[in-house]
């Protein structure tokens, strides 16, 4: 992980990123932005070390940014502005990211550099 500035960093093993953390397992999605004009998707978690709560290595993070930059979205989602999405798992293989949602749905990308941005707040 190497720090930007002040809670922005870029992440290059994106993939042992996803491993440490469990995923963000249970962290509710807060906000999804995608802006067609640069190919960015951006991921807002509240909470997103939730699954930790309880263990010592718990550290209360009120939320974070995660930045993709994306060749490619496929997104599956129903019932998008009734339901609180949380994160279910993210799966990496190679440049591809699948992010899976609860209650059900997903979004998969296919990334363009080979890093991701986050910006801590």
């Amino acid at each position: 992980m190497n720090l930007l500035n002040k809670n922005n960093y870029i992440i290059k093993d994106y993939k042992n990123f996803f491993e440490k953390y469990g995923g963000f397992h249970d962290a509710q999605v807060s906000k999804l932005n995608i802006d067609l004009k640069t190919n960015l998707l951006t991921l807002v978690l509240n909470d997103p070390l939730v699954n930790f709560k309880g263990f010592e290595n718990y550290k209360y993070i009120q939320n974070m940014q995660i930045i993709f930059e994306t060749n490619l979205v496929n997104i599956k989602l129903q019932n998008l502005f009734e339901t609180i999405f949380y994160i279910y798992d993210i799966i990496i293989q190679n440049n591809n990211v699948e992010i899976q949602f609860s209650p059900s749905g997903k979004i998969k990308l296919e990334l363009k550099k080979d890093y991701i941005m986050v910006k801590l707040k």
